[in-house]
């Protein structure tokens, strides 16, 4: 039996775990029923003419007894919708729909080594309904989701995209207080923890509070709040801290943790 294994680029982790098992190595365990992997690794620009011959040997019946397996997603942007972080204008306000590092809090508690105990769970959702129902109320002018290098990393990207500067509120940062407990002990910073069900968006100041009234109405963005808005200046973060003074928060460098997926 011959096996396509189809994955695009893009957080793998269950997907590369088995894949890369080593003990046992997973093709040598399948090998061994008569499953032959034709294909498996990313696709990506590189691998795209190997792949196009071997779907055109597949076309061709030269390869016989397939299976076909899909670990990708290909999105579809519904017509007039347009959320590129360029379109970010000066005044913008920019909203999370809920918590933030609760995932990677979660990750970290979870490692035997790490000797930490907590009833922190993964904020992992399907955001499509929140996005559907925000953009529906109001003019969103873009949205990131603020996974691998959390919300700094996201909130820099599209900083970058507008070239202006996005300044956020320490004080309006929504983080449970044992996802600040762990990073003290640890030494991290909460703001470049991932998340995997937390997006961050901008819409023009007057519709921010229908902004927050129609994320407010979806499960998972009941936790929406204003963290920051853009404003002229050179494409970069800065947060007002706590104690009144301000500072830059950097795309973040290198892993700041093991990679997770």
């Amino acid at each position: 039996m011959n096996v396509l294994w189809l994955q695009a680029s893009g957080c793998g982790g269950c997907t590369m775990s088995l894949l890369c098992a080593e003990n046992p190595n997973v093709f040598d365990l399948l090998g061994g029923a008569g499953i032959d992997f034709i294909w498996h690794p990313a696709l990506s620009v590189a691998s795209g003419d190997e792949v196009r011959r071997l779907f055109a040997q597949i076309e061709a019946q030269e390869i016989p007894d397939k299976v076909f397996i899909t670990t990708s997603g290909v999105g579809v942007i519904p017509a007039g919708r347009d959320l590129r972080a360029d379109t970010i204008q000066p005044g913008d306000v920019a909203i999370v729909n809920g918590v933030l590092g609760d995932h990677g809090a979660t990750i970290l508690a979870a490692r035997g080594d790490m000797m930490l105990s907590s009833d922190l769970q993964s904020d992992c959702a399907a955001l499509g309904h929140l996005m559907e129902a925000t953009c529906t109320a109001v003019p969103v002018r873009a949205c990131r989701d603020a996974t691998r290098g959390g919300i700094a990393s996201a909130l820099n990207e599209m900083a970058e995209a507008a070239g202006c500067t996005i300044e956020i509120d320490e004080a309006s940062l929504p983080l449970r207080a044992e996802v600040k407990g762990t990073c003290e002990i640890l030494g991290l910073d909460p703001l470049y923890l991932a998340n995997e069900g937390t997006l961050v968006l901008f819409v023009p100041a007057e519709h921010a509070e229908t902004a927050l009234a129609a994320m407010r109405s979806v499960n998972t963005g009941k936790g929406a709040t204003i963290i920051g808005r853009a404003k002229e200046g050179a494409p970069m973060v800065t947060m007002r801290t706590a104690f009144g003074g301000s500072r830059i928060v950097d795309m973040l460098v290198g892993e700041q943790l093991p990679r997770i997926c």
